[in-house]
C-alpha cells in the first residue's frame, strides 16, 4: 500500500515548523501543508525551499487569523475586525461561495508566487469538507489539477457525485493519529484502516511546543508526542512493507490551466463577452478559466489571474 504522511499546520508557529522538518528529516513524514496567513508562514516557506523533497500542499485557512484578500471583499467570511469568523462547522455557515473562491485563490496564488510547488489541497479544521465549501474547493482543485484530501466519513452520495462531476483526484485521509493513539503501534495494521484503498494519507501535527503554539492551539502538548512517535525507529519498521510517497507522485503534471480575468464595468455586455470567450476557448480546445471582475476588484484580480484583459468601458472610469 502507498502511504502519504502529511503534517498539517506548516507555518502556524516556529516550533511547529521545526517539528515538521525534524519529522521529515529524521522520521517518516513525507508531506506537509502550508498556512499562508499564520505567524510563521515566511519561516515555513524558507524551510520548504531548503527541503525540496518534502511534499508541499496548501492548508486552506478560513476560520483563524486574517484573509489574504481585502476583508471588504470577503465580508461573509470575516468579523467586524477583519478577522476570519469562528465558524461552527456543525451548522450552516451562511457564506458567499464566490468569496470563498476568491480567498482560496488568493491563498493559492500567494503560495505559487513564492515559487512553491504546491501538489495538493486540504484545509484547517477540514473546513473544505463542509457542504457549503466543498464544491467551491473542487472548482479550484480542478482548475489547478490538484488532488485533495478526502475522508471516510464523507463517503456519501453528495460528495462522491461532486467528485465525479469535477473529476478531481483525492486520497482518503485518516484523522485518528491523535491523543491516545500516538504510539508506533498505530502504524502496525494500516491495511485494516485503509478499507481497500491503495493510497492512504495519515494526518499529523508534529511540533516542538513553543509558547506561541500554546497560545494559538489547545491541542499543543500531544504534538510533541506525535513528533517522538514519527521519528521512532519502530514506526519505520511497521511501515517497511508500504511505499511512502507524496501527493506530487500522484500528480506529476504541471499546472496548465490559465486563469483569465476580464476587468470591466458591470453589465450585460460583459456577461456576453465572457460567454463568447469561453465558447471560443472550448472550440480551440484551450483549457482555461475565464471570469469577469469589476474594476473595484482590480487588486484582487491581480492576485489570482495569469492574464488580465481590460474591457473597453474601463477607459471611461
Amino acid at each position: 500500500m502507498k502511504i502519504i504522511i502529511n503534517a498539517d499546520d506548516f507555518g502556524l508557529t516556529f516550533g511547529q515548523n521545526r517539528g515538521i522538518i525534524e519529522a521529515y528529516q529524521q522520521g517518516v513524514v513525507t508531506s506537509t501543508t502550508l498556512m499562508m496567513n499564520a505567524q510563521a508562514t515566511d519561516d515555513a516557506i524558507a524551510l520548504s525551499k531548503e527541503n525540496p523533497g518534502l511534499g508541499l500542499g496548501l492548508h486552506f485557512v478560513m476560520d483563524v487569523y486574517q484573509p489574504i484578500s481585502d476583508p471588504s471583499l470577503v465580508k461573509s467570511l470575516v468579523d467586524n475586525q477583519g478577522n476570519f469568523k469562528k465558524f461552527d462547522l456543525s451548522k450552516s455557515l451562511d457564506i458567499d461561495a464566490n468569496e470563498v473562491e476568491l480567498e482560496l485563490l488568493a491563498q493559492l496564488k500567494k503560495a505559487l508566487d513564492q515559487g512553491l510547488n504546491i501538489d495538493h489541497l486540504d484545509s484547517h479544521h477540514h473546513i473544505h469538507l463542509h457542504p457549503e465549501v466543498f464544491e467551491t474547493f473542487l472548482k479550484v482543485a480542478k482548475r489547478y489539477d490538484l488532488p485533495i484530501r478526502f475522508d471516510f466519513e464523507s463517503h456519501q452520495p453528495f460528495y462522491l457525485d461532486l467528485l465525479a462531476n469535477y473529476e478531481v483526484a483525492y486520497v482518503y485521509g485518516l484523522f485518528d493519529f491523535y491523543k491516545d493513539d500516538l504510539v508506533p503501534e498505530y502504524f502496525k495494521d494500516l491495511e485494516k484502516k485503509a478499507q481497500g484503498q491503495e493510497v492512504l494519507e495519515i494526518m499529523c501535527h508534529p511540533a516542538h511546543v513553543d509558547e506561541m503554539l500554546k497560545q494559538v492551539s489547545s491541542y499543543n502538548e500531544p504534538r510533541a508526542q506525535e513528533l517522538k512517535t514519527l521519528i521512532d525507529p519502530q514506526t519505520r519498521i511497521y511501515l517497511e512493507n508500504h511505499q511512502l510517497m507524496t501527493y506530487g507522485q500522484l500528480n506529476k503534471g504541471e499546472k496548465t490551466v490559465k486563469t483569465i480575468i476580464l476587468l470591466c464595468s458591470a453589465g450585460m455586455s460583459t456577461s456576453l463577452l465572457v460567454t463568447r470567450m469561453i465558447k471560443a476557448a472550448e472550440e480551440q480546445n484551450y483549457e482555461c478559466h475565464i471570469e469577469a471582475y469589476g474594476t473595484t476588484m482590480a487588486q484582487e484580480a491581480a492576485k489570482v489571474a495569469d492574464v488580465i484583459l481590460l474591457g473597453p468601458q474601463v477607459r471611461f472610469e
